[in-house]
């Protein structure tokens, strides 16, 4: 592999260069961030800094992370793995956030999130089916594929078992169950079957005679 070395116009390979660890500060909107021990290409023989592409992505990345921690920003990486988590594609993630598909594409390959766009995909963080499922149902469903539809479905599906299970009964005849305990703490002429009665909010076991 060859080098362009800028102030002699010409080409160098790559054991003429060397790969040095440097601090480096650039603004990123309007801001100084500064990072330490990046790494960076340069000329043996002058010092001078030479264009390495994979060195100047890694050192971008960088920054942005670095920027992102502090101002608490989700990035390229959690963006990812919160959208497999929930199971659905970009376009699908976006229409769930209410953002471009775009948008979505350029914060999973490094770009910064807004700061609105970033709270947004940040209330996904757990997971939270409640979550998803409130999204799910004030965006426009016309727009999923199937797949993204089957799967936030499932989600949809989740909740609603969820409800169903916590929904208080509010009328029934006989109600059938085991029950165990110690005997010590059985009621004094207990057997093994009692009546069940409720008195407000408590439920009280009546040894049957």
């Amino acid at each position: 592999m060859t080098y362009y070395i800028e102030s002699l116009d010409t080409v160098v390979p790559e054991s003429d260069t060397e790969v040095v660890l440097v601090d480096v500060t650039t603004k990123v909107r309007g801001e100084q961030v500064t990072v330490t021990n990046v790494a960076e290409r340069r000329y043996q023989k002058t010092g001078e800094v030479v264009f390495d592409q994979k060195l100047d992505d890694e050192r971008l990345e960088a920054v942005y992370r670095a920027y992102a921690k502090v101002h608490h920003l989700v990035y390229q990486d959690e963006i990812k793995l919160i959208r497999h988590k929930i199971g659905i594609s970009q376009r699908g993630f976006a229409t769930l956030l209410g953002l471009s598909r775009a948008s979505i594409e350029q914060y999973e390959t490094g770009s910064l999130p807004t700061t609105s766009a970033s709270r947004r995909i940040a209330m996904l963080r757990n997971v939270n089916a409640f979550i998803i499922d409130q999204l799910f149902a004030v965006s426009d469903q016309t727009v999923y594929s199937r797949q993204d539809l089957r799967v936030l479905m499932q989600w949809h599906n989740q909740v609603q078992l969820a409800v169903e299970r916590v929904r208080p009964v509010r009328h029934a005849d006989k109600i059938d169950f085991d029950f165990e305990m110690p005997a010590s703490m059985l009621p004094h002429g207990a057997e093994t079957t009692f009546e069940v009665k409720t008195d407000g909010n408590q439920i009280i076991l009546r040894p049957i005679q």
